[in-house]
């Protein structure tokens, strides 16, 4: 994504700009900035989303790492936009929700689906490390000769953060009925199977006829990508330091994971849902235990 909106700030610089402005620019860091800055005005006024220009910034300080000693000036304007386009964050799924949606999904058969929103959840991953994971990358207790019979550790090899952190980085599950579930389902997999077994619009599908038939409506906009967010609003509430909260979503600055937290920890979709849909999910939360075991 970085590569191309480089390229469209090629494309603008050589419009407007000159033809070869692109290459002299990238020899001079302050002009390329001051460019950049220009692009992004621009840019704004064209009605391009900031994630796009973000995500640029960091491609050129990343490719170019003189730009650095200049770049206040790009996260000075990207300041501004936050304040003309607040960001939109997804929508935290509940915990009670996720563990009703694993309760009948075990119950039409689903179980693979189940342990794979609940290893998402409870690692506080991105559903797309989960869908991508094989057996091989899973460690159980019985895999380490139960070290810990309450934990599992996923190994991702393609971590979101590999270009500024560990290449090769883990998500941990410790709550011992949701270990006990991972471990039936997926225990005596052969080791290239995917845990998931689902591709990602087969699993979108699944995750959406879930949501229907306990009468979640879709304006709530609750997708898959709301289970990390949601894992990581449990884990605080349950009182988890800010530290080993960010240890485990592999995250590298406290000020963004503070203002999440802050944003979105006392707000919930659950006191907007009917009283049909609320005694479902409280009925199936309260059946998962008795389900895993």
């Amino acid at each position: 994504m970085r590569a191309r909106f480089w390229k469209k700030f090629q494309e603008w610089a050589e419009a407007n700009l000159g033809e070869g402005a692109a290459g002299n620019l990238a020899e001079n860091p302050g002009l390329l900035v001051s460019a950049l800055e220009a692009f992004g005005a621009d840019s704004f006024s064209a009605g391009m989303p900031l994630l796009y220009f973000r995500q640029l910034v960091v491609h050129v300080q990343s490719e170019f790492p003189a730009t650095r000693a200049y770049a206040s000036a790009l996260w000075a304007l990207i300041s501004r936009w936050e304040i003309a386009e607040p960001t939109q964050h997804r929508t935290p799924i509940p915990e009670s929700l996720v563990r009703a949606m694993a309760s009948l999904s075990i119950l039409w058969g689903w179980r693979r689906f189940a342990s794979t929103i609940l290893l998402c959840f409870y690692g506080i991953c991105r559903i797309g490390e989960v869908l991508k994971a094989k057996r091989c990358d899973l460690l159980t207790p019985e895999d380490l000769l139960w070290e810990d019979p309450d934990v599992v550790y996923l190994r991702i090899n393609v971590p979101k953060s590999r270009g500024r952190g560990p290449k090769v980085q883990y998500a941990t599950c410790k709550v011992p009925s949701v270990v006990k579930l991972l471990c039936k389902t997926w225990q005596r997999m052969s080791s290239e199977e995917l845990l998931c077994g689902s591709s990602p619009s087969s699993f979108r599908r699944r995750w959406d006829a879930l949501l229907k038939h306990l009468g979640v409506d879709k304006k709530l906009r609750l997708t898959p990508g709301s289970l990390r967010g949601g894992g990581a609003v449990a884990a605080h509430k349950r009182g988890q330091p800010i530290q080993d909260l960010m240890w485990n979503m592999r995250l590298q600055h406290q000020k963004t994971l503070g203002y999440y937290l802050q944003e979105v920890t006392a707000a919930s979709i659950l006191p907007s849902l009917t009283a049909k849909t609320r005694s479902r999910i409280q009925l199936l939360r309260d059946a998962f235990e008795f389900l895993v075991s």
